[in-house]
């Protein structure tokens, strides 16, 4: 029997008695067990019909005992199968058992041409595999039996000419199911429809293409790793209507490895594979779906990592990040021709590139992360997405997460859901944006300009970093259509300084009317001071707009500073702005108040209607100095030289002076430092001589830089040297093999270039002033050439003859 039977038997004994009477003597017989089996263990490795590998105990004991009878080798009778860890039990003839537990570390093996029956027991797991099962026969579980592959377990899948057949059983997420063995499989697939843990391919003897038909019909929980093909395709399935295969976890394909969603033996058909994890094809490898009119599709789900092969490895499927998938792109990746990579949820791209001559799309709920310099394009071999086929970029969320700086690029959308600039580099507007939702400034500065500026719409957010690293560098505007108050958020800055600015503003109508802030490093425009105010910040002030439609009805500004702004009695502080009567108005009261000295914010406290340039101001009989106050500075031809002279009605933490020099007012090089006076109220005076000017008409700036290397610059001044004309000598001329040069009162380098009749350069150096070079032309054709001296100052052209020897 299966179970031990425990009674109590009382029985009755019949006694003869004396002279023929009958005696009756009642007798208890003590309870007492009756065992009914036997527990089994392995003593060494071994076949499962050796008496050898067998030791065996009375159940419910530890009574070990090898068994010396082949009776007594384990069936389905005993109460308990253990093969421990360390053994390799092997099934050569086919039998009955139930109860087997393989430990972890142990192998039952079941050779070819065996059956091995699973029959069922009491027990809830009838074979309960923790170690390895290879399998070359027949796993068959007879009625009720219950077959269990726990974490940790492998099932070895060894059939060689026939597919065979996974045995049915319960599969723990973390179990391994590996497919190794195939030379050239016949018949049908069976059991691969089960939902597996972990599966791996791995045929490195396989002769022929192999196609499943579908069988692999369940959910891969965990992993695929399609190890070995041995150069030879695996089909999933060819001719099924539809087919979805899923895998929970990644999908790996190796070692030369070929992986095939459908061999297009049917058309019009829809076969898609759901991956949750990461996609990773090695460059010797291949993921295909061949393409017979039939529609393929990889559909990514969850988050992932893509590392795929070269172009021609990867094809003829569609693409598809659902909106709970978030794939991240390890390098590039090829759409096939008239095929789709659909974004749906969130793309990283690096800087790696989608290419190829499919088609690109990026619905209205995606998100794109953008790593390339050149951002997006609508065509071209440019930026993050390269296909050839159509691209579509919606109104959806665009993140620009680059390492070195970014342009937006063409491809980006006139309206966006949102755009974040995650880049210490920056990131420059190719386009006027429009945002419907939020603009996220995390890391860097947002480039923008007149004609390419970020618009906010009305219900739009913006989002930034704290400590002012992150803002808009240039016009940054909101729309507003609606007549209750409103208060609008402006994040903007200029070299490397982020200031906010708050407008609190209501209009007279619902008209769709913009607001523009631009924050100016420097000093404003010089304007007459109101009596409450003494002087006004001489290191940044901001340029505030309205565009035509509804009139503003009241405004009222904010101000964030910081420590290069110079506030140091923050109760006499104030701001002003600017009039139509080139007046500065007082619009804090003779001294608003900032809520605190070095760094803090202040807000206006009397209402304006019109816009125009706003700045902080110390109010009258105040002690903020508002770091170098520049009260003049001059350029001035003198000789051969130019002398240039500034006064500073009051300095804060002034380090230093930077002279900057420029022949097109837009180029500057630094000439020569000055040391500051770090903190002064009284008036200071500075000059510098320029004794190398540029020839013609030059500019020059400065640079004031604070002891925490903050730094502003001043207006720009001009003047026009008295320098000497630039000469270029050359001879000798004609010449033959050589000419020589040499280049007079040029102060920069200058670029040498040799051209030809047809206006061809064939020749390119570069040449320092009062340098002589020389021109090997011996390989030149005999005629006519021009030599064209180029500096950024000025260009000369010379002619010579090339003549034969």
């Amino acid at each position: 029997m299966k179970q031990s039977l425990l009674g109590k038997i009382k029985g009755l004994v019949l006694k003869g008695g004396v002279s023929g009477m009958l005696g009756i003597v009642l007798i208890q017989i003590p309870t007492y067990a009756i065992p009914a089996g036997f527990d089994y263990r392995t003593r060494q490795s071994g076949a499962w019909n050796n008496v050898a590998t067998w030791q065996r105990t009375p159940t419910g004991t530890q009574s070990w005992a090898n068994i010396i009878d082949p009776a007594d080798i384990p069936d389905n009778t005993a109460d308990l199968i253990l093969v421990r860890a360390g053994h390799t039990v092997t099934v050569s003839t086919s039998l009955t058992a139930d109860d087997i537990s393989v430990q972890a570390g142990s192998n039952l093996v079941v050779n070819s041409g065996v059956t091995l029956n699973i029959a069922d027991s009491p027990n809830a797991n009838d074979l309960r595999v923790s170690g390895t099962l290879s399998n070359s026969g027949n796993i068959t579980s007879l009625t009720g039996a219950a077959i269990s592959f726990l974490n940790g377990s492998v099932y070895k899948h060894n059939f060689t000419t026939t597919f065979g057949t996974i045995p049915t059983a319960t599969w723990q997420t973390l179990s391994t199911v590996e497919i190794t063995g195939y030379t050239n499989p016949a018949g049908t697939p069976q059991g691969f429809d089960q939902s597996f843990g972990d599966l791996i391919w791995n045929t490195p003897s396989l002769s022929v293409d192999v196609n499943l038909n579908g069988a692999l019909s369940g959910v891969i929980r965990g992993n695929f790793t399609v190890q070995n093909t041995n150069g030879k395709t695996l089909h999933l399935t060819s001719d099924q209507a539809t087919y979805t295969a899923t895998i929970n976890g990644n999908l790996s394909i190796t070692n030369g490895s070929r992986l095939n969603i459908s061999n297009g033996t049917a058309s019009g058909n829809s076969f898609t594979l759901i991956l949750r994890g990461n996609l990773t094809v090695d460059p010797t490898s291949s993921f295909t779906h061949s393409n017979n009119g039939s529609f393929g599709k990889l559909q990514l789900t969850n988050t992932s990592l893509i590392s795929t092969p070269p172009a021609a490895n990867l094809g003829n499927m569609d693409w598809l990040v659902t909106s709970t998938g978030m794939v991240t792109l390890l390098n590039d990746v090829s759409i096939a021709s008239s095929r789709t990579f659909t974004v749906n949820g969130r793309l990283d791209m690096g800087t790696n590139a989608l290419q190829g001559s499919g088609k690109f799309f990026l619905g209205n709920f995606g998100t794109l992360g953008i790593g390339s310099p050149a951002g997006i394009t609508t065509s071209g071999a440019t930026g993050n997405i390269q296909v050839t086929g159509t691209r579509t970029f919606l109104a959806a969320n665009y993140i620009y997460n680059g390492t070195a700086a970014q342009v937006t690029g063409n491809g980006i959308p006139t309206l966006v859901k949102s755009l974040t600039v995650e880049n210490p580099a920056g990131l420059t507007l190719s386009r006027q944006v429009g945002v419907n939702e939020m603009l996220d400034l995390k890391q860097g500065a947002l480039k923008s300009t007149v004609a390419n500026n970020v618009v906010l719409n009305a219900g739009a957010i913006t989002s930034s970093s704290e400590g002012g690293v992150s803002f808009v560098d240039g016009p940054m505007a909101y729309n507003v259509n609606t007549t209750s108050p409103i208060s609008l958020r402006f994040p903007v800055g200029k070299n490397g300084k982020g200031r906010t600015i708050t407008l609190e503003i209501a209009q007279d109508a619902s008209t769709l009317t913009s607001y523009t802030v631009e924050q100016v490093e420097g000093a404003p425009p010089t304007r007459t001071l109101p009596a409450s105010v003494d002087r006004v910040s001489q290191v940044r002030y901001f340029k505030i707009n309205k565009s035509a439609g509804a009139n503003l009805t009241q405004g009222f500004v904010k101000f964030t500073y910081g420590t290069d702004d110079g506030v140091t009695q923050k109760e006499m502080l104030t701001i002003v702005k600017s009039n139509a009567s080139n007046q500065w108005e007082d619009i804090g009261l003779g001294g608003a108040g900032g809520t605190a000295d070095g760094t803090g914010e202040i807000q206006s406290a009397v209402s304006f209607t019109t816009f125009s340039d706003f700045v902080l101001a110390n109010a009258k009989n105040g002690a903020n100095p508002l770091p170098v106050e520049l009260k003049s500075f001059t350029a001035k031809a003198s000789g051969k030289s130019v002398l240039l002279n500034w006064e500073t009605a009051s300095e804060k933490d002034n380090a230093y002076f930077i002279v900057e020099r420029s022949h097109n007012a837009k180029e500057f090089k630094a000439l020569g430092k000055l040391e500051g006076k770090g903190a002064s109220a009284t008036l200071q005076h500075y000059n510098f001589t320029d004794n190398t000017p540029l020839a013609g008409l030059s500019y020059y700036r400065l640079k004031q830089v604070d002891f925490n290397s903050g730094f502003t610059y001043s207006p720009v001044v001009s003047v026009k040297a008295i320098v000497k004309d630039a000469e270029m000598l050359i001879y000798p001329n004609p010449a033959v093999d050589v000419v020589n040069l040499e280049l007079k009162n040029v102060t920069d380098v200058a670029l040498i270039r040799v051209v030809n009749m047809f206006g061809q350069e064939v020749i390119r150096k570069s040449i320092d002033n009062g340098m002589e070079f020389q021109l090997n032309i011996e390989a030149l054709p005999l005629g006519a050439y021009q030599i064209i001296s180029e500096t950024a100052q000025e260009r000369h052209i010379s002619r010579f003859i090339k003549a034969a020897k």
